[in-house]
């Protein structure tokens, strides 16, 4: 029989399902690359972490992890039978969900055990690439964002969180964006005329892996192939760092930046879905 450990931090719970993650990382990227970047203290702690192992025959058959009370439950790909114990876990804590993210059909299945009216927020393709594609004829060039790059760099992550989440965390991005800057992970591609017309940052690094985010040209820069110039640039910084594959999320219902993302290299390794859960 299946039981759930719930760990009390980021550590702890790495102890015990880091190699579990690593066995599938591409798939596991979003709970592996978020509880070690809250074991290195790069995100606020906000209250209402949570980490959860579930253990079935002395080894890790899935995790799920929480950043903080408003942020949704990351579920790895999590067999069907295994989800009651975990829910039945989350009961007994009285732990009250925002939503859930993860592995598509793990998400769905989670979401008709628990029994409350969801709504979509995301629908997300899963890519990962181990060799760059570079494209051809994009006039500029690549260089890390710098705190002197916090003015144009909000506005940009303004831009974005407006047009793939219509986010009320919009007026938050000064915050969110000094963070990033601080720890060294955003990348502009500077036009010709010295000017940032897009934007793409390094974020959840794992072991093997790292991914790639914040992806946004502004609507005067588009179609000039900049976005793809950008997360090219950075994919192949991070495979020059050491790491052997890149992976990124993707919004479903926008096939141009699907498309994109595959002509640079990347390829499509499964579906994400993200539910809110409605009072």
């Amino acid at each position: 029989m299946a039981k759930v450990v719930r760990h009390k931090d980021a550590n702890s719970f790495l102890k015990m399902s880091q190699s579990f993650l690593e066995q599938n990382e591409s798939i596991n990227n979003l709970v592996l690359g978020l509880s070690i970047s809250l074991s290195k203290s790069e995100y606020e702690d906000n209250g209402g972490e949570l980490f959860y192992s579930i253990i079935h025959q002395d080894e890790v058959v899935g995790c799920a992890i929480r950043t903080g009370e408003e942020r949704p439950f990351s579920v790895t790909q999590i067999k069907k039978e295994f989800l009651p114990v975990l829910i039945k876990k989350l009961r007994s804590d009285e732990i009250k969900l925002q939503g859930v993210v993860g592995f598509k059909q793990t998400v769905k299945d989670f979401v008709s055990f628990y029994g409350h009216k969801v709504k979509m927020n995301l629908d997300q393709g899963l890519y990962e690439l181990s060799q760059v594609t570079f494209p051809k004829n994009v006039k500029g060039s690549v260089r890390e964002a710098t705190m002197e790059d916090l003015e144009v760099c909000t506005e940009l992550l303004r831009g974005f969180l407006l047009d793939c989440f219509d986010d009320e965390a919009a007026p938050h991005a000064e915050k969110m964006m000094t963070r990033n800057l601080k720890y060294g992970k955003v990348f502009l591609w500077i036009s010709e005329e010295n000017i940032p017309v897009a934007m793409a940052a390094r974020i959840r690094e794992g072991i093997r892996g790292a991914g790639i985010s914040l992806v946004y040209t502004p609507p005067e820069a588009r179609g000039r192939g900049f976005a793809s110039a950008v997360v090219a640039s950075l994919s192949q910084a991070l495979l020059n760092d050491g790491f052997d594959i890149c992976y990124l999320h993707t919004d479903l219902s926008n096939p141009i930046s699907n498309s994109i993302y595959q002509k640079i290299g990347y390829q499509k390794v499964c579906e994400f879905i993200h539910y809110d859960f409605l009072v």
